[in-house]
C-alpha cells in the first residue's frame, strides 16, 4: 500500500497499464494532503473511481469539512464517468445517509 498520493500517481503513469489505476479517495486525500480540487485535476484520467467519506469522522457527505458540491462540480467539469464509491459510516440511519448522498451526487 502506498500512502503518498503523488507517488502512487507517478507509479500509475510509469506503468501505464489500463488495469493499474488509482482510486481517488476524498477522505484520505483530505486527511493526507488536502487540495482535493487540485488532486482531482492533477490525477484526472488515472482514477476510474472516486470514494467519498467526509472528514474528520468518515461519515456521509455534508457531515464534515469537505465541500462535496465543489467536488461534484469538478468531477462534472472533468467529464468523470466512473464510479462513485460510498466509503463512510452513516451518522444516523443508512437510509438517511444514502438520501443525503443522493442529493449531493444525483444520477443525471
Amino acid at each position: 500500500m502506498v500512502h503518498d498520493h503523488e507517488l502512487a500517481a507517478d507509479w500509475v503513469r510509469r506503468i501505464d497499464h489500463p488495469q493499474f489505476r488509482l482510486a481517488f479517495d476524498c477522505y484520505h486525500q483530505q486527511r493526507g494532503a488536502g487540495n482535493l480540487i487540485w488532486g482531482l485535476e492533477e490525477y484526472a484520467g488515472l482514477y476510474p473511481t472516486v470514494h467519498i467519506g467526509d472528514v474528520p469522522t468518515r461519515q456521509e457527505p455534508g457531515t464534515g469539512e469537505i465541500n462535496f458540491p465543489n467536488i461534484r462540480a469538478k468531477l462534472r467539469e472533468l467529464d468523470f464517468d466512473g464510479l462513485v464509491g460510498l466509503e463512510f459510516r452513516p451518522s444516523t440511519t443508512e437510509a438517511a445517509a444514502l438520501a443525503r448522498t443522493k442529493e449531493l451526487f444525483p444520477r443525471d
